[in-house]
């Protein structure tokens, strides 16, 4: 009896020490899992707490620094005054347009980043931007994109509802606002985009070559946003030593209601 005891005992006590080595391992599993999952979905921007700590929500630093006396060289140059409306409006009446302009002007990298981190519309649906010229014809910008403000962008830019609300939820899984980044060349000739997009990403995530090889969307969708704005005109535009030229018509003064 003590002996068949005894060997109950011993069984036991295998058992017990094999599922425990097997616990043990699959604990460890369980934490690699778990760790590569904050690791990789908080570097691509999807964890609000992780996020931040891990550099995916502050967009790619360009080297681009501006003044303020950029954006005022900016304005002289483009021939343009900013004017505020009602922070109320909706955004169909939130910003509009008068007057024309000839410009036939180029612009630095840095004049260009002012202008566009000196917006105060209500729905400017990009901020923290940086935009750089290369002498050799690219451009790169980085920033974040305002998907908070996005709804109202497209809304008071004239698209359909309907495309509004297809767009909103297509995007409906992408954090709230994701820092952005791309590089290529694009040129513009009677007001016809032609653009080249290297790379690009979203959060710390690259787009797929086959998402950007073809940007004929995009293309469709800056040639829309040209006829929108009243008296603008692109005879010709495109990057060139390290920076924008510019040769068109634009409206002198935007209104638009203020943040």
């Amino acid at each position: 009896m003590r002996y068949q005891l005894k060997q109950r005992d011993v069984h036991s006590v295998l058992v017990l020490s094999v599922s425990n080595k097997y616990m043990n391992i699959i604990i460890k599993l369980l934490i690699i899992i778990i760790l590569g999952f904050v690791l990789v979905f908080g570097y691509l921007g999807f964890l609000p707490v992780v996020s931040p700590l891990m550099g995916a929500t502050t967009p790619k630093d360009l080297g681009v620094r501006f003044e303020e006396s950029d954006f005022k060289s900016y304005t002289e140059k483009a021939k343009i005054k900013f004017e505020a409306l009602g922070s109320d409006l909706s955004p169909e009446k939130s910003l509009s347009f008068e007057g024309k302009s000839e410009l036939e002007v180029s612009f630095t990298s840095e004049e260009m980043t002012a202008m566009i981190n000196s917006d105060k519309w209500k729905y400017y649906p990009v901020s923290d931007v940086q935009v750089k010229v290369h002498d050799d014809g690219t451009a790169e910008i980085s920033g974040v994109l305002r998907k908070d403000r996005l709804q109202g962008y497209l809304q008071a830019q004239g698209v359909s509802l309907k495309e509004v609300d297809a767009i909103m939820g297509y995007i409906k899984d992408v954090p709230l606002n994701p820092i952005f980044y791309a590089k290529g060349t694009g040129s513009v000739v009677n007001d016809k985009v032609d653009m080249k997009i290297e790379r690009a990403e979203i959060g710390r995530l690259s787009i797929p070559t086959e998402f950007i090889s073809d940007p004929s969307p995009i293309e469709g969708f800056i040639e829309e946003r040209i006829k929108f704005v009243p008296n603008f005109h692109v005879e010709s535009f495109g990057f060139k030593d390290g920076k924008m030229d510019f040769k068109g018509t634009y409206p002198e003064v935007q209104y638009n209601s203020e943040r």
